[in-house]
């Protein structure tokens, strides 16, 4: 498959050849000027250097400064597809603000939670402290490169989601009965609900099985949701208010169950391989943007034939697969991405992936088919956090 190359500038072209490529195989690799060739290389071998490297080499004083229960903001450990002894390694981060509560605190305070619940995990910082303190040179250059890295993601990422928005054919609203031009796209429909640039990075690394010993915390990745219809491309915002979603459960943010089928070539490897590490789900997330090492791994499944498909490495591009969010926002015309990741070959795995998540006070408002009636809608509104982990 050929990469789309996006800049902010939205080409209508990109703008098809992204959602087609979604639609028909569930993920599509992106060209930008935010992430160089060079940029993407360095993030990796750093990604994989903190595992192999850096964090081996902090006491265990350090280590545990850097956990996190909450799957977010630190170093914490997936249960994986093989069972206990199959250790996968994460270190996340996000927004890196002095006073990070900022970003969700409104949305807790309206769903009713009491600030003693919220404010300390909300609070969290992204914990370079230890590693600084440890190995101030790794440590900052494992700074540096992360940060360079998740702004150019969420740069990446709005460009992306103003293409897509052009491709549905979003209509801006229209205000005191204003007569808008028939070719008017709200392009920023989308960004207007990331505002917050409240996302999660995370370095994902998975070592041969039994080589690493456990250690707590341990996350399960875990969820439900329900399939939407599909429907034509021309979208329009929805006027009809509904109740909002009941949260859903999830260990890891970005990640969620197992979804509908994608039209791929079938893979050799059967679902029930013992080689599988990360077992079949879909991200909780609008878009993901994923990073993967030479070894590759990630495959993708088609329900209809029951077999997944490898999703081969494009090194100098970004491979970018649909979310939960967006699904939800498109009513199924976008399909959130079903993918599991392998082992391949007998080295250990490191990825990057950053999850592209909607302010969790942005109302998800599901489109309608054209020429729906909106009192016939089934999908209802809701507003992101209550889809979102609440311990997050």
């Amino acid at each position: 498959m050929s990469s789309v190359c996006l800049c902010k500038t939205v080409s209508r072209a990109a703008a098809n050849e992204l959602v087609d490529a979604l639609q028909a195989h569930g993920y599509c690799y992106l060209k930008h000027d935010a992430v160089s060739p060079t940029l993407l290389k360095e993030v990796k071998t750093r990604g994989r250097n903190f595992f192999t490297s850096l964090y081996p080499s902090l006491s265990e004083f350090h280590k545990e400064s850097l956990r996190t229960e909450m799957g977010y903001r630190g170093f914490y450990r997936y249960v994986g597809a093989s069972g206990r002894d199959d250790a996968i390694d994460c270190f996340s981060i996000g927004r890196d603000i002095h006073d990070p509560q900022r970003l969700r605190q409104d949305y807790y305070a309206s769903a009713g939670w009491e600030s003693s619940e919220y404010m300390p995990k909300i609070s969290r910082v992204n914990p370079w402290g230890p590693l600084l303190e440890v190995s101030p040179n790794a440590g900052r250059e494992f700074q540096q490169t992360l940060l360079t890295y998740y702004d150019a993601c969420h740069e990446v990422s709005m460009d992306a989601l103003r293409h897509i928005a052009c491709a549905l054919g979003i209509k801006p609203a229209q205000n005191n009965g204003e007569q808008l031009p028939d070719d008017a796209i709200d392009e920023d429909y989308f960004v207007s609900n990331h505002s917050k640039r409240d996302h999660n990075l995370e370095v994902k690394f998975y070592p041969q099985l039994g080589r690493v010993a456990r250690s707590k915390p341990i996350a399960e990745v875990r969820g439900a949701s329900e399939k939407n219809p599909t429907g034509p491309k021309v979208l329009r915002r929805k006027t009809a208010s509904a109740e909002p979603l009941l949260p859903m459960a999830a260990a890891s943010p970005g990640s969620s169950t197992d979804r509908s089928a994608r039209n791929a070539s079938p893979s050799t490897t059967p679902a029930s391989s013992p080689l599988v590490r990360l077992d079949k789900h879909s991200d909780l997330s609008t878009i993901t943007l994923l990073a993967q090492d030479v070894m590759g791994g990630l495959e993708v499944y088609d329900e209809t034939k029951e077999a997944f498909i490898e999703v081969p490495v494009l090194e100098d591009a970004l491979l970018m697969n649909a979310g939960m969010f967006l699904e939800r926002w498109t009513d199924g015309f976008i399909e959130a991405t079903p993918h599991r990741v392998r082992s391949v070959g007998t080295e250990d795995r490191c990825s990057v992936v950053f999850f592209c998540f909607p302010n969790h006070d942005a109302v998800i408002d599901p489109m309608l088919q054209a020429n729906d009636n909106p009192a016939l809608a089934q999908a209802a509104s809701f507003t992101a956090g209550d889809m979102m982990p609440p311990v997050v």
